[in-house]
């Protein structure tokens, strides 16, 4: 490997399966003695909950930061900069000296599915849908704050501010007051003016909440200094570090993919599934069914994402009796599109994008005696690719990409499942080898704020593969993704 440039900055990822720390230096390279993660699963429960405890998840994240500063620490060096990411629409309750008084509840948690349908017939409005860029969703925080407020009333009455995961990790490390909420974990929740950078008080009135619970704002490029003097004992190479304000996974994964601009789009597909761009200046417009978040001050982040990607696939290999992974691979690569039979609703955890339906669940139709495992494993692959289309006839209305960036560990895996979507999409698909784009783009962003870069794609990503799309097989999909949306809406307008 190259000699490593200085400064060192520190990468941590918060996501819904591992917590991951990792070094990189001022090429955007990481060190491979300076890299550790644990498993962290995001727990739910049968009634539709997703929470988790704060304590259990700032514990792993701190045994990963061991981890990856004993290969700096022997060496004697120091880290400039911490950057953060986490999975978004997270948020807990602190008290006064920032303490959690609430679990953390994610952007899985369903139970406020009855107040998401009350703001919708009090409250949705395309204005206040381009305004804060999300629409009313159990996935975002108005409705979940809501739900608290109905049924938690108590633990509403003790919190003194309502967080991100990123601010609490910060105020339980650092010893500089309270820690802002960044611009794009605050937008990530539903309840930004994503163009004047305030928070939405419309929205925040329509739920009942006292605004002056909600935590101040910052870019993520406004540093936070000064170790408590615990956390400088036990991390001497973070003691003179900047930390930057956490942002949402799925932006650090843009920049850690090289995805930035209108002709540069994303998908990742590891437990979730995401389509993105990044664009800078003013906020677009945002299509119906589509999402707007910031990234920071001067870029926002358009798409639309899925819950169930990664997660759906190691749902059916887990309970399916699967051949193994590789012959399974074989197996679905060597099946002609939609020759199974079977249409599938994709939707283990509910649907995001573009539907935004609360009470979708999973359906398979066509299932016969006949039908083998790989068929199933087939069938719901190319049923997830199509949610992607379904996106990306919404996002190109916005963008010119001529061509997708893919990452995430379950798509990667898997060609099979590239070349479907390749032909589905009917793009050309570009694989990057960088892995861990979460921590990548977060090391990136983290130079950009230290000064060390200029610009977000300074360093570009390398790239593996070329999957181009088959006309033929094009063709075939259209007609499936038709009877795919017409079996969705016969069934999620029974659901809902």
């Amino acid at each position: 490997m190259a000699r490593r440039r200085l400064p060192l900055v520190l990468s941590l990822d918060v996501g819904s399966t591992s917590v991951r720390a990792r070094v990189y230096d001022a090429a955007g390279r990481p060190l491979k003695e300076a890299d550790a993660s644990l498993e962290h699963p995001m727990p739910t429960s049968s009634d539709g909950g997703s929470e988790d405890d704060a304590g259990s998840i700032a514990r792993d994240v701190e045994s990963a930061i061991d981890g990856a500063l004993r290969g700096v620490q022997a060496a004697g060096e120091d880290i400039a900069g911490v950057g953060l990411s986490t999975y978004a629409g997270n948020v807990l309750g602190v008290d006064g000296t920032g303490r959690a008084v609430t679990p953390v509840y994610t952007y899985a948690d369903a139970r406020s599915a009855p107040d998401v349908a009350a703001l919708r017939k009090a409250f949705d409005s395309d204005e206040r849908y381009d305004r804060t860029g999300a629409p009313i969703h159990t996935a975002y925080q108005a409705p979940r704050l809501a739900w608290v407020k109905r049924e938690r009333p108590a633990l509403l009455r003790k919190t003194r501010r309502w967080i991100d995961l990123g601010s609490y990790l910060y105020g339980r490390w650092l010893a500089a007051g309270e820690v802002p909420t960044s611009y794009s974990m605050a937008s990530w929740s539903g309840m930004l003016d994503r163009r004047r950078l305030e928070w939405d008080l419309p929205t925040v009135a329509a739920i009942g909440i006292d605004p002056r619970t909600l935590p101040p704002l910052a870019d993520y490029s406004d540093g936070v200094q000064k170790l408590a003097p615990a956390y400088r004992k036990r991390w001497p190479a973070l003691a003179g570090a900047t930390f930057f304000l956490a942002v949402g996974d799925g932006a650090a994964a843009n920049v850690g993919i090289g995805a930035v601009g209108r002709a540069a789009c994303a998908l990742t597909a590891g437990t979730t599934g995401a389509l993105r761009v990044v664009v800078e200046g003013t906020p677009p417009p945002v299509p119906r069914g589509l999402w707007a978040y910031r990234l920071d001050a001067r870029h926002s982040l358009m798409g639309g994402a899925i819950t169930d990607a990664g997660s759906l696939f190691s749902w059916l290999t887990r309970n399916l009796r699967v051949p193994g992974r590789k012959a399974l691979e074989q197996a679905i690569a060597e099946m002609p599109p939609a020759s199974h039979g079977i249409d599938v609703m994709p939707f283990l955890r509910g649907e995001r994008s573009p539907g935004w339906a609360t009470n979708a669940t999973a359906a398979w139709v066509g299932v016969r005696a006949t039908t083998t495992p790989a068929a199933l494993v087939r069938a719901s692959l190319e049923a997830i690719a199509f949610r992607f289309v379904l996106i990306w006839e919404k996002l190109r209305e916005v963008v010119d990409a001529q061509e997708i960036m893919v990452g995430g560990r379950a798509i990667r895996s898997s060609p099979a499942w590239m070349q479907i979507l390749a032909d589905c999409l009917q793009m050309p698909l570009i694989e990057a080898t960088e892995k861990g784009t979460s921590t990548r783009g977060i090391a990136l962003m983290t130079l950009r704020a230290l000064g060390v870069i200029a610009s977000y794609d300074s360093i570009r990503v390398a790239q593996l593969e070329r999957y181009t799309p088959n006309r033929s097989a094009g063709r075939v999909y259209q007609r499936a993704l038709a009877r795919h949306k017409a079996l969705y809406d016969t069934l999620i307008a029974v659901q809902n």
